[in-house]
């Protein structure tokens, strides 16, 4: 690809250093090929990857990777490799000097009129008119000339520089001692000037406009002008994610003197964070662009700058950086090295953030240095400030107590979701393992999982209040209906049902505080397969929630059809179901908010930035008074006698549910890995929040549910309450029974 190198800069040095917006113009118009954009964007994304091209086979891949249609007859990589060519050998110059020699035959064309108002002699006539078709023969060259190059959409803006210099020389001129002898009025023969006179007509009238655009569009170039990236928030104005100016650090290694100064190369060494040795064999590859160090601070380019090593070079880009860190992680997300999201909001809301680059025209010389600024076209509009929903004080609150249990019961993962029971609002999402965004070396799978969203399971006992809401508000039981759970173990169909002990008989009320399978397997019988999938389908198990967040999934729920009762039976205690713990967050909104479904937004609702801001409206999924009672019937489970009593709150009532699930794993369960969970509200009083965790294997002796996460969800939902200022609703009395419970940052557990 070497394009005439012994003229100046090859190819492959241009497209060593050329940004994308110039690269797209060069080949936008010197090649008229209408994927420039796409063309330009991948050469530029594979000299990133993999450093520059040094081979035209490699610049063929490359556009055949980008342009995957192609028109009859035409072929990308040819126009490419010919607007290449011609911006980078400057042939249209050579083009514009042969038309140039010829410039002068066009000024005679006007130069004539004037001539022919003044003179009568009839041999002056002929004589000019012999001019007149020496001139117009020349024109019609230019013109062929001018065709071969209309494609390229070359340059003559010298010929309307003479032209205006011709306008005014024919204006303000004075005539010649040679031509005084022929100003008498003579009458002159029209038929025999028309034909000059439409000529010279057209070239100094309309044909000006033609010389004046092409002119205009060989020296003057349109620039994109980049847009910032915008910023994230909490919903408190705490920065998230922000973008800083930094520099890359790059070589032309044949520019590199071989022999480079021992404490030169030391110096760029050390500030680069290289070896001598792996500087050495940078600066020894046979390539005619390599990068030497990506994300430099400015202090540090400063400093290699001063060091004036030829053959090294910088060039400005930015650098994301996330604040919070870990504690963020996998809500914000992160950038690749090109600005681009690839995880969380950063990925999903890509669009808004990257902004729209504006254009500036200016004057550049041969080398495409820029000489002037002219005009800016369109200023660039910036990427858009997001404010998320999450508060990062309960973030941190969130993701402390569950990496704190992850540890505490040396398990294989956590994850927890806070939401805002009145708003929809995610307050706190946060998983266990993290990552720090701002050093994403040795990144594992593992890490990167917002389990939140991605991950699903078979919820177990958590499932358990959803079903018996529905046979509640179908009226097909009552709190108080007695289930008959004796022996502990019930058969259905070939399968046995059982409980961890022989509960007897049992209230609907109780059936929830002990967890009994079986008690929630004959109340869920009592309920028509369509029935208890509506309900299912109504609180959006089966669809992926509508968050417009990366990776969220649908879980699974098989249409009731093809139910067995078996299954109907395990459903609806959460085995033969799986669903996020996102879902499961939000399904229990229709318990807290008065039997509605409310939709879940990642972002601020309330621009206001109200401490309190008002309940929206969900769709209505059981009837308010339903809703009430489960309610109780959850407070009664952190009680006395319940499963859930190590979720107690301190300060405030709450109620909640605990499940424990075996993991299902290759095709099978196994009954030495659990998945612990607990999902709660608080207060009961008056609901503000939805707190959900789930704790995936623990392995330190204990793993029910209760047990496991439980703790978890009384730690952050004490925390999450006093830190929104919601006035403790727990009797005095039985608050200072519970205040024995060691305290955590100043607050009672």
């Amino acid at each position: 690809m070497r394009m005439d190198p012994s003229r100046g800069e090859s190819a492959a040095q241009w497209l060593a250093r050329v940004t994308q917006a110039q690269l797209m113009e060069v080949i936008r118009d010197y090649g008229e090929e209408r994927f420039a954009q796409q063309i330009a964007k991948a050469i530029v994304a594979r000299r990133e990857r993999l450093g520059p091209l040094t081979r035209t086979r490699e610049l063929a891949e490359v556009v055949a990777s980008a342009v995957k249609t192609r028109e009859a007859g035409k072929n990308p990589a040819t126009r490419t490799f010919q607007a290449i060519r011609i911006y980078v050998n400057q042939e249209l110059e050579e083009l514009e000097d042969g038309v140039m020699s010829r410039v002068h035959l066009l000024l005679l064309g006007a130069l004539l009129i004037c001539a022919l108002s003044v003179i009568n002699a009839t041999d002056q006539q002929r004589r000019i008119f012999i001019e007149l078709d020496l001139a117009q023969a020349q024109e019609r060259q230019l013109r062929q000339d001018w065709s071969q190059l209309q494609y390229q959409q070359g340059a003559l803006s010298k010929v309307s520089r003479i032209e205006s210099v011709a306008q005014r020389a024919l204006k303000m001129r004075p005539v010649t001692s040679g031509l005084t002898h022929y100003l008498t009025p003579q009458i002159i023969n029209l038929d025999e000037v028309e034909p000059l006179t439409v000529r010279a007509w057209w070239i100094q009238g309309l044909g000006n406009d033609f010389y004046q655009k092409q002119g205009e569009s060989r020296y003057q170039r349109t620039l994109a002008l980049p847009a910032t990236r915008g910023k994230i928030f909490d919903r408190n104005g705490v920065v998230l994610a922000t973008s800083l100016p930094v520099r890359a650090i790059w070589a032309i290694p044949e520019d590199v003197p071989a022999e480079l100064a021992a404490p030169k190369l030391e110096a760029l060494s050390k500030l680069l964070g290289l070896s001598q040795p792996a500087l050495r064999r940078k600066l020894a590859e046979d390539r005619s662009f390599v990068y030497l160090k990506r994300q430099v601070p400015l202090d540090v380019a400063e400093q290699v700058a001063a060091l004036d090593v030829p053959g090294v070079y910088q060039r400005k880009e930015y650098q994301r950086f996330y604040p919070e860190g870990e504690i963020t992680a996998h809500l914000v997300g992160f950038t690749n090295i090109e600005d681009e999201g690839q995880e969380g909001i950063e990925l999903s809301m890509q669009k808004q953030l990257i902004g729209m680059p504006g254009s500036r025209r200016v004057i550049k010389d041969r080398m495409g240095r820029v000489v002037e600024d002219v005009d800016e076209l369109v200023s660039p509009r910036d990427g858009r400030d997001l404010t998320l929903s999450i508060d990062s004080k309960l973030q941190y609150i969130a993701y402390t107590d569950l990496k704190e249990a992850v540890q505490r019961h040396k398990a294989k993962a956590g994850a927890a979701v806070v939401l805002d029971a009145r708003t929809g609002e995610v307050l706190a999402l946060v998983n266990y393992p993290a990552y720090n965004p701002n050093r994403r070396t040795q990144l594992t799978g593992a890490q990167l999982r917002n389990r939140v969203l991605t991950d699903t399971f078979e919820p177990g006992s958590i499932m358990k209040p959803l079903t018996l809401a529905r046979a509640l508000d179908l009226k097909r039981v009552t709190p108080t209906t007695l289930i008959d759970t004796a022996p502990g173990r019930y058969k259905l169909d070939q399968a046995t049902i059982s409980d961890s002990r022989d509960f007897g008989q049992l209230t609907v009320a109780k059936v929830l505080q002990k967890s009994s399978n079986i008690g929630t397997t004959k109340i869920a019988l009592q309920l028509k397969p369509e029935e208890m999938w509506e309900m299912f389908t109504s609180v959006g198990f089966g669809q992926a929630p509508e968050i417009g967040f990366p990776g969220a999934v649908a879980g699974r729920l098989r249409p009731w059809q093809r139910w067995r009762r078996i299954e109907q039976a395990t459903m609806a205690y959460g085995y033969g179901i799986s669903v996020s713990l996102f879902q499961i967050a939000r399904a229990y909104t229709v318990l807290a908010h008065d039997g509605q479904l409310l939709p879940l937004t990642l972002f601020k609702n309330s621009e206001t930035g109200a401490v309190s801001p008002e309940p929206v409206a969900g769709v209505q999924v059981i009837a308010p008074q339903t809703a009430r009672q489960v309610r109780q019937m959850l407070e009664a489970v952190l009680g006395p006698g319940g499963t859930g009593q190590d979720a107690l709150l301190a300060d405030y009532r709450a109620g909640g549910k605990s499940g424990t699930a075996y993991k299902h794993i290759k095709g099978q369960y196994d009954k030495s890995k659990y998945r612990a969970s607990f999902v709660g509200i608080a207060p009961i009083s008056a609901p503000r929040i939805i707190v959900a965790i789930s704790i995936d294997e623990p392995s330190a002796g204990k793993h029910f549910g209760g047990q496991v996460a439980g703790p978890v969800f009384a730690e952050i939902a004490n925390d999450t309450l006093r830190a929104l200022n919601v006035t403790p609703d727990k009797p005095i009395p039985l608050m200072a029974a519970q205040h024995t419970q060691p305290q955590r940052l100043g607050v009672n557990r």
